[in-house]
């Protein structure tokens, strides 16, 4: 009996029972051919539970710590190339991390599974973001330039996991399956956290410019009225030069600022353990529809509290936990190589720090779950494509936000919850426009599209914001 497998086979199962025919031999050999290793199925072939073509990426992590710690005097290779590598190498290991915590949860009981992806599901971007202030706080000179760059990396993992990942999967699922529809029970309860998440983090930005008045404003130099009329007063000048100057007007009132900082900061977990409750207790059956398999179910249970890689364990606990700690130590050497070699990239390009901060420290961590997002969506699982992006904006403003706030209040890293005007409104129009799109249910590539093309013009606003006086240079 031959069977040819145009996809690889999750498992293969022999049965050897004895109603077999007798022309079958009870010592059998099975063999398993890949006569064409590269083809288009090759983005789901898996090695040890991972996908392919992140475990091509692997290399890129012994390349950068070697790159990063050994050529100090970028005798061989630049800070840029440093810097772009040690990028490419999150990728893999946060897809490990990620990958670890579904297979360690996946074989422990709901209340250690949610400590674990609270523990370890925001770690990637928590490194990157605590080696950044760490470094700041080293570096009084230049500290506002990376409290600005981990602010906007921020806000860019909202915007994504808002509007990019939910957007790209609906346009690969609509293309698909032509209209997909989800659990928009489970939806709402993530947009709730999501405006509950939203409120308590820009809280404190909306009392400072409340009653700490205008804290930024636009300085121009080289000025003139050529080509205008001779009695312009007010508008029509034409400048060379445009910076962002950070007043501190807003410090006045710093202790106020400073104190709703920790209450929100002590709020906002407190909605993400009730969050937990609501989801995996009280209200399970928001998730226990006819249309979800049960894979499906528990996938989105788990990937509630954090990254979700597959609908089961791969590994057994003990590979996992080993995996973990493993990518995490690693993780953090790659956090500092970033670090170390972003602020020559910024002094050399001319980009800004809000740009950098807001699309590719923002997006590299999240690429593989838009990979997964995008393979649960041609799936016709667009639910748990969803609850992907949702469930990841729920936890950078309920834990990573919250415990960026207390690090800050017991090492004092310079991390202060005051936004600036971009970011507050870009966020909020965010918010806005997902619940809009989620409110009926259903999905198609239009909204898609619709999702991604005010994610870009949202993203293209933060290449146009002239460079802060305060931070020119890192």
């Amino acid at each position: 009996v031959r069977r040819v497998l145009f996809e690889p086979p999750r498992s293969v199962c022999i049965n050897d029972s004895s109603q077999a025919p007798t022309f079958f031999s009870r010592q059998s050999e099975v063999r398993l051919c890949v006569y064409e290793a590269v083809n288009r199925y090759y983005y789901k072939y898996t090695v040890d539970g991972m996908n392919v073509v992140l475990v091509n990426l692997l290399p890129f992590v012994v390349l950068s710590l070697l790159n990063g710690y050994l050529d100090k005097s970028n005798s061989y290779t630049s800070n840029s190339t440093k810097f772009v590598t040690s990028l490419i190498a999150i990728i893999p290991l946060a897809y490990y991390i990620g990958l670890a915590i579904t297979s360690i949860a996946a074989q422990s009981t709901y209340a250690v599974g949610a400590v674990l992806n609270a523990t370890f599901g925001s770690i990637v971007e928590l490194t990157l973001y605590v080696s950044m202030l760490l470094r700041a706080h080293g570096n009084k000179d230049n500290s506002s330039c990376y409290e600005a760059i981990v602010k906007a990396a921020l806000t860019g993992t909202l915007l994504a996991t808002m509007l990019l990942i939910p957007g790209l999967c609906m346009i690969v699922g609509g293309l698909k399956h032509r209209e997909q529809r989800f659990n928009w029970r489970s939806a709402g309860v993530s947009s709730s956290l999501l405006f509950v998440s939203v409120a308590g983090c820009y809280a404190p930005t909306l009392f400072a410019k409340a009653y700490g008045g205008e804290f930024e404003t636009m300085s121009c130099v080289n000025c003139s009225t050529s080509g205008m009329a001779k009695n312009a007063t007010i508008s029509g000048f034409n400048c060379t030069e445009c910076t962002l100057d950070q007043r501190s007007g807003f410090i006045v009132i710093g202790p106020q600022v400073r104190n709703l900082s920790y209450v929100c900061a002590s709020l906002l977990p407190l909605a993400y353990l009730l969050g937990l409750l609501f989801t995996l207790k009280t209200h399970r059956y928001i998730y226990d529809e006819p249309s979800h398999t049960a894979d499906d179910q528990y996938a989105a249970k788990k990937n509630h509290g954090g990254h979700s890689h597959s609908h089961g364990a791969q590994w057994s606990r003990l590979k996992g936990l080993i995996i973990l700690l493993i990518s995490t130590v690693l993780m953090s050497l790659l956090a500092d190589q970033v670090t170390e070699h972003i602020s020559a990239v910024l002094n050399t390009s001319g980009i800004s720090a809000d740009f950098v901060g807001v699309t590719l420290l923002a997006i590299v961590p999240d690429i593989p779950e838009i990979v997964n997002g995008v393979q649960f969506a041609m799936q016709n699982n667009i639910s748990l494509s969803i609850e992907v992006g949702s469930s990841i904006a729920v936890q950078v403003c309920l834990l990573q936000i919250p415990l960026l706030v207390w690090i800050d209040a017991v090492y004092g890293i310079g991390f202060h919850l005051v936004f600036n005007d971009t970011q507050l409104w870009t966020v909020f129009f965010g918010v806005l426009v997902m619940n809009y799109i989620f409110m009926d249910g259903k999905s198609d590539y239009f909204q898609g599209v619709v999702l991604v093309i005010v994610y870009i013009i949202l993203v293209t606003i933060y290449f146009f914001i002239p460079k802060s006086t305060l931070h020119k240079t890192c």
